[in-house]
């Protein structure tokens, strides 16, 4: 799923994606938290896809990437903030 088919879903089942942004990136403006929350999808994305389609390895070196359990952990976290707004 992608951060505009995200965005799509959950301003047609009602839930403003604009305020879930702005509730979970808490930065000054709602324009900065909506990019901060683009930003946060689009990179778990990208990182998903990776893994699942490339076995986490770079296009360019072939290096495979490392997953600590801090990412994880922290990309959970996010994740459940997103889904319990």
């Amino acid at each position: 799923m992608s951060n505009e088919s995200m965005k799509d879903q959950l301003n047609s089942i009602g839930i403003p994606y604009k305020d879930v942004m702005h509730n979970v990136f808490k930065k000054k403006s709602e324009s900065e938290s909506i990019i901060e929350g683009k930003n946060f999808v689009q990179s778990l994305f990208k990182r998903r896809n990776a893994i699942a389609h490339q076995n986490d390895r770079s296009h360019d070196s072939g290096i495979q990437g490392d997953i600590d359990k801090s990412y994880v952990v922290d990309n959970i976290e996010t994740v459940k903030m997103i889904m319990s707004r």
